[in-house]
């Protein structure tokens, strides 16, 4: 065919001719392949308005409800297992339940006519532990979503049985709450974050009894709600509730490193969580004396959790046993450097770490001899 097409050419044109073709060829590819690329793109970014229509739908039809959790009430170790079980936990809403012809009825209740599956809800955790005497003592540590619909719920499947023996068959208002997420752990260490003097600042309503802030009523700012959902969104399921209870449950500071474990048991509070307590190394009354030592008093490494036994026996034991005590939070890696990042040495005087640990011990030990002398005037 070609030696036809060529006939009476010189081969210097056909050759030319050939050439052109493969690049109007090459051409003609290029622009098909971009043309495709070009309708994939445009799929795509289709699908992703979409999806994201779909989630600023959602965004726009669900509410936010602040809710409140009392730590010292509240048993996390039910919880835990409910949660674990059910991937779900049961909780408790305003009103009682109105019994019917077809059985118990919450539809008269105003916030269950206004909550629903799909509303988030942020738990404002109040009663907690905290490590300093200056932080807050109530934040908001968790957050979920509502599962299903306000419906009447035996009291019994809400809370732990100790508490229903004088309840019998009682039936209640409740919902089921799952995908529960909680902080970073860096930022559960923080007793500022999410705070109730956070809330405070932001001109933020905390929930009272029955009255739960809600964007439903228009009493739940959107500018908290967003600060809440970047860090807890952000977190995910690498911080879940779990975590949460892990945060909760301290272990001694000594434990493992003096004495047998049978030196530092503890038991379980109400709320199913381990109890702790909280100590300053650097003693509270230290700041007193002298200002300057205030941001190690109350800085976050100087606040050690301690089992009772321990605690108890560094304010009341023998000097002996709470010198060995002191020199072991001295070697602490992250007392350490607490300490020289605020120039502890510098500001008690000491000239090196032996004077700087001998100052601390001479403290106890004046504590020990003031209370030897409060207890001789009895």
């Amino acid at each position: 065919m070609l030696s036809i097409l060529s006939g009476g050419l010189p081969s210097q044109l056909f050759a030319a001719i050939v050439l052109l073709g493969e690049y109007l060829f090459l051409l003609l590819v290029n622009f098909v392949s971009f043309a495709v690329a070009i309708s994939l793109l445009t799929i795509k970014r289709n699908n992703d308005i979409i999806r994201f229509a779909k989630i600023e739908k959602r965004d726009i039809m669900s509410e936010y409800w602040l809710i409140p959790m009392d730590f010292l009430v509240c048993n996390f170790d039910k919880l835990q297992k409910e949660y674990r079980k059910n991937g779900k936990i049961m909780w408790e809403i305003p009103g009682k339940p109105k019994k019917t012809q077809q059985g118990f009825s919450v539809k008269h209740l105003i916030t269950a006519t206004t909550i629903k599956p799909g509303d988030i809800i942020f738990f404002y955790v109040c009663n907690i532990p905290t490590y300093t005497s200056t932080s807050s003592k109530a934040r908001i540590l968790l957050r979920g979503e509502v599962y299903d619909a306000p419906h009447a719920v035996l009291r019994q499947d809400v809370y732990v049985h100790d508490e229903i023996d004088n309840h019998g068959d009682d039936w209640i208002s409740g919902i089921s709450i799952s995908n529960l997420t909680t902080l970073t752990k860096k930022e559960l260490e923080d007793d500022r974050v999410f705070s109730r003097k956070w809330l405070q600042e932001n001109e933020q309503d905390t929930p009272q009894g029955k009255n739960w802030p809600n964007t439903y009523n228009n009493n739940f700012k959107k500018g908290v709600i967003k600060e809440l959902e970047s860090k807890f969104k952000t977190a995910g399921i690498d911080h879940d509730f779990y975590d949460l209870i892990k945060h909760f449950n301290k272990q001694c500071f000594f434990s493992g490193k003096l004495g047998p474990k049978s030196h530092h048991l503890t038991f379980k509070r109400r709320n199913g969580t381990d109890y702790y307590e909280i100590h300053h190394f650097i003693q509270q009354h230290s700041s007193q004396k002298a200002d300057e030592l205030s941001s190690i008093v109350y800085s976050e490494e100087n606040c050690i959790c301690l089992c009772s036994n321990c605690h108890n026996k560094l304010h009341y034991g023998d000097p002996i046993e709470i010198n060995l005590m002191l020199e072991e939070l001295w070697n602490d890696p992250q007392i350490r450097d607490m300490l020289q990042r605020n120039n502890f040495k510098g500001k008690i005087g000491a000239a090196d770490d032996d004077e700087a640990l001998s100052w601390i011990k001479c403290v106890y030990r004046s504590n020990l001899d003031r209370q030897k002398k409060d207890n001789d005037n009895i």
